[in-house]
Protein backbone atom coordinates (compact mmCIF):
# COMPACT_ATOMS: atom_id res chain seq x y z
CA UNK A 1 0.00 0.00 0.00
CA UNK A 2 2.80 2.57 0.90
CA UNK A 3 4.74 1.18 -2.58
CA UNK A 4 7.89 0.77 -0.66
CA UNK A 5 9.97 -2.37 -1.75
CA UNK A 6 10.56 -4.85 0.51
CA UNK A 7 14.37 -4.36 1.98
CA UNK A 8 13.27 -1.07 3.40
CA UNK A 9 10.56 -2.65 5.24
CA UNK A 10 12.44 -5.11 6.28
CA UNK A 11 15.18 -2.82 7.40
CA UNK A 12 12.85 0.23 9.35
CA UNK A 13 11.63 -2.64 11.55
CA UNK A 14 15.14 -4.02 12.63
CA UNK A 15 16.14 -0.63 13.08
CA UNK A 16 13.39 0.27 15.09
CA UNK A 17 13.68 -3.19 16.95
CA UNK A 18 16.84 -2.06 18.06
CA UNK A 19 16.19 1.42 19.25
CA UNK A 20 15.61 1.69 22.96
CA UNK A 21 12.05 3.84 23.36
CA UNK A 22 12.07 6.87 24.41
CA UNK A 23 12.43 6.85 28.66
CA UNK A 24 8.95 7.23 30.28
CA UNK A 25 8.59 8.36 34.04
CA UNK A 26 6.10 7.22 36.53
CA UNK A 27 3.44 9.90 37.96
CA UNK A 28 3.88 9.96 41.56
CA UNK A 29 1.89 12.40 43.94
CA UNK A 30 3.60 13.50 46.77
CA UNK A 31 2.08 13.20 50.27
CA UNK A 32 -0.33 15.88 50.93
CA UNK A 33 -1.53 16.06 47.23
CA UNK A 34 -5.08 17.03 46.16
CA UNK A 35 -7.40 14.15 44.57
CA UNK A 36 -10.77 14.96 43.18
CA UNK A 37 -13.22 12.24 42.62
CA UNK A 38 -16.32 12.31 40.42
CA UNK A 39 -18.43 9.80 38.95
CA UNK A 40 -20.51 6.32 40.20
CA UNK A 41 -17.39 4.14 41.44
CA UNK A 42 -17.76 0.43 42.15
CA UNK A 43 -16.94 1.12 45.75
CA UNK A 44 -18.40 4.41 46.07
CA UNK A 45 -16.77 7.61 46.58
CA UNK A 46 -16.34 7.33 50.13
CA UNK A 47 -14.35 4.31 49.97
CA UNK A 48 -12.15 5.64 47.50
CA UNK A 49 -11.79 9.19 49.57
CA UNK A 50 -10.95 6.60 52.71
CA UNK A 51 -8.14 4.34 50.77
CA UNK A 52 -6.76 7.86 49.64
CA UNK A 53 -6.81 9.58 53.20
CA UNK A 54 -4.96 6.49 53.75
CA UNK A 55 -2.15 6.59 51.06
CA UNK A 56 -1.66 10.09 52.46
CA UNK A 57 -3.34 12.22 49.84
CA UNK A 58 -6.46 14.79 50.64
CA UNK A 59 -9.90 13.94 48.67
CA UNK A 60 -11.43 17.53 47.62
CA UNK A 61 -14.62 18.31 46.98
CA UNK A 62 -13.59 20.19 43.75
CA UNK A 63 -10.84 20.89 40.50
CA UNK A 64 -8.62 23.90 41.51
CA UNK A 65 -5.80 24.79 40.17
CA UNK A 66 -4.13 23.00 43.39
CA UNK A 67 -5.35 19.90 42.65
CA UNK A 68 -3.05 16.84 41.37
CA UNK A 69 -5.10 14.40 40.13
CA UNK A 70 -8.84 13.53 39.28
CA UNK A 71 -10.47 10.12 39.66
CA UNK A 72 -13.14 9.60 37.11
CA UNK A 73 -15.12 6.60 36.93
CA UNK A 74 -15.91 7.53 33.16
CA UNK A 75 -12.31 9.16 32.14
CA UNK A 76 -13.84 10.59 28.93
CA UNK A 77 -17.09 12.13 31.01
CA UNK A 78 -17.83 16.25 29.83
CA UNK A 79 -18.69 16.37 33.68
CA UNK A 80 -17.43 20.25 34.86
CA UNK A 81 -15.04 18.58 37.16
CA UNK A 82 -13.05 16.86 34.60
CA UNK A 83 -13.64 19.65 32.12
CA UNK A 84 -11.84 22.23 34.87
CA UNK A 85 -8.94 19.48 34.93
CA UNK A 86 -7.98 19.33 31.31
CA UNK A 87 -8.32 23.46 31.37
CA UNK A 88 -5.51 23.14 33.68
CA UNK A 89 -3.93 20.19 32.41
CA UNK A 90 -4.43 18.06 35.73
CA UNK A 91 -4.56 14.44 34.70
CA UNK A 92 -7.87 11.85 34.95
CA UNK A 93 -7.56 8.10 36.08
CA UNK A 94 -9.50 5.66 36.04
CA UNK A 95 -10.28 4.24 40.09
CA UNK A 96 -8.48 1.37 38.46
CA UNK A 97 -5.80 3.36 37.96
CA UNK A 98 -5.42 5.06 40.97
CA UNK A 99 -6.01 1.73 42.82
CA UNK A 100 -2.39 0.76 41.06
CA UNK A 101 -1.13 3.90 42.00
CA UNK A 102 -1.78 3.13 45.50
CA UNK A 103 -0.06 0.19 45.44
Amino acid sequence: MLHLPLGAIEDALTDAAGTPGAPTTRFELPPGALVVFTGEMDDGREAWEQRARQAGYLPHPSVTKKVSLLVAADPDTLSGKACKARANGIPIVTPDAFARMLG
